[in-house]
């Protein structure tokens, strides 16, 4: 699943520039098993994601909307239900949930997304806003970093704030609709801080998705 704008658009510094040949060198390469990535559609102006399934055989695209749709709750449903837009996509969890609800995935499990960024925020003498977002793979490793806006420039302290709102909030907006349609999306990660959907233990993950 791809979301970032930094994956498409020209104009980004250069770390998103070899984050994204690092990405599509390690698809075209590397994956020798069926793959279907899903993309946004604004990503099609971008010929190298358009032309991965011709470079190995064994990736499918499947293009998605990724345009915010607001307004009524009967309006949201409705703009989900057709795949016209979907809540603010601020974080690659949000239209991960939506394609597996609009695929009619009846049980979704949120695994490994601690989303515990509030406390890794600091600002230093320089004014200059710093998040540290650590992920279960990289806790050790991982280090406090501007957060940019498209790709490009640094956010301020309000604009971080402002992005971290937009994504809890279109949880619950993700959680009235996956209700709507009869989906249940649990929350397996220890300690997250995703407050929408209920909670399950791992050992009880473990339980649901072991083979009968």
């Amino acid at each position: 699943m791809v979301s970032a704008p930094e994956f498409w658009l020209e104009n980004v510094d250069p770390v998103y520039l070899e984050s994204r040949s690092s990405i599509l060198r390690a698809l075209r390469d590397d994956t020798s098993w069926p793959l279907e990535v899903f993309i946004p559609w604004e990503a099609r102006r971008f010929k190298e994601w358009v032309q991965l399934p011709s470079k190995n055989p064994n990736i499918t695209v499947t293009w998605y909307n990724i345009h915010p749709a607001e307004g009524f709750r009967w309006f949201r449903h409705w703009a989900f239900r057709m795949q016209l837009g979907m809540p603010r996509p601020h974080n690659v969890l949000i239209p991960s949930m939506m394609v597996a609800i609009a695929k009619g995935i009846r049980e979704v499990y949120v695994v490994g997304a601690d989303h515990s960024w509030l406390p890794q925020i600091t600002v230093d003498e320089q004014n200059v806003v710093l998040v540290n977002q650590k992920h279960f793979y990289d806790s050790e490793t991982s280090r406090p970093e501007i957060m940019r806006k498209l790709g490009t420039g640094r956010r301020t302290l309000a604009e971080v704030l402002q992005k971290f709102q937009y994504t809890f909030a279109s949880y619950f907006l993700i959680r009235h609709y996956a209700e709507s349609r009869g989906v249940r999306i649990l929350n397996a990660t220890p300690g997250s801080f995703i407050d929408a959907f209920d909670r399950i233990s791992t050992e009880e993950l473990r339980e649901r998705t072991a083979p009968h």
